[in-house]
């Protein structure tokens, strides 16, 4: 169901006007809304005012394989990169070209076997669908009430053995295991040095989500940020923790509503 969207700007040499980089679940799509209403509201004001100078984003928790199956269930723009599994992986377009100088990086000092290995002194991780599991991510499910005791103490164990991997967890259920170097806000810290060494950085960069793994997102430098709505407790403590947040708008819409809101809040739509 995955319509056109700007996935060939991305090879261009112009600078994009606006770059979107947005989660999926629960922030570009509302499950709880059949008809598709909010996602729509955003692609109708992405191709009448972006896409043809502007870069679209999708940064999400999905694997490859659950991303293409929401693109088939959702109308959901066809973005010029999509970042997934936690920001352990960078494809481009429509073909879903990986970027080779990503994984490089992500190698380095990365040992999954051995992240294996202590993960199974924790019998309350339980390992999330093999589709889930990817070469520099390992993702469980884990009670909050249990996550409060094992993260603390599985980060202790990276450090002991000096192994390159971290933790993040988010929507109160789900843990993920990442390379030292990965993460939703290193992959788009390294997009934006790569656009920048090619003379075609954004100029202006709009980064949207709704729980903890989105949180990187709204430390990359020099980013506008809106948090949805609907967003989870972890994301709203974060914010509301936060001295210096006036880069961050907190949008009263659901999830691309408040995409909508926030396009218009920071004045990077013609109308405003």
């Amino acid at each position: 169901m995955a319509t056109e969207g700007n996935a060939a700007n991305v090879t261009g040499k112009v600078s994009p006007r606006l770059m979107v980089v947005s989660d999926l679940d629960n922030t570009m799509v509302d499950h709880h809304d059949p008809p598709n209403e909010r996602l729509q509201s955003f692609n109708k004001l992405w191709e009448s005012e972006f896409s043809h100078d502007s870069l679209l984003v999708f940064s999400t928790g999905r694997s490859p394989v659950l991303y293409e199956q929401l693109r088939k269930e959702k109308p959901l723009l066809t973005p010029g990169i999509a970042i997934t599994s936690v920001g352990t992986e960078i494809v481009y377009g429509d073909t879903l070209q990986a970027d080779k100088g990503w994984e490089e990086i992500l190698d380095q000092g990365w040992d999954r076997n051995k992240v294996v290995e202590l993960t199974k002194k924790y019998p309350t991780l339980k390992l999330q669908a093999d589709t889930e599991q990817r070469p520099h991510k390992i993702s469980f499910h884990i009670e909050k009430s249990e996550a409060q005791k094992v993260v603390p103490d599985l980060t202790a164990a990276f450090e002991r053995e000096k192994l390159a991997a971290k933790i993040i967890y988010s929507g109160g259920y789900d843990l993920d295991i990442l390379s030292q170097a990965a993460g939703k806000g290193r992959a788009l810290a390294y997009l934006l040095k790569k656009f920048k060494s090619e003379g075609r950085a954004p100029k202006n960069v709009l980064v949207c989500g709704d729980s903890g793994n989105d949180i990187e997102l709204y430390e990359v430098e020099g980013v506008n940020g809106v948090i949805v709505g609907n967003a989870m407790e972890e994301l709203v403590s974060w914010y509301d923790s936060q001295a210096d947040k006036g880069h961050v708008f907190r949008a009263t819409q659901r999830c691309a509503a408040g995409i909508v809101e926030a396009i218009k809040h920071f004045k990077f739509d013609s109308s405003s």
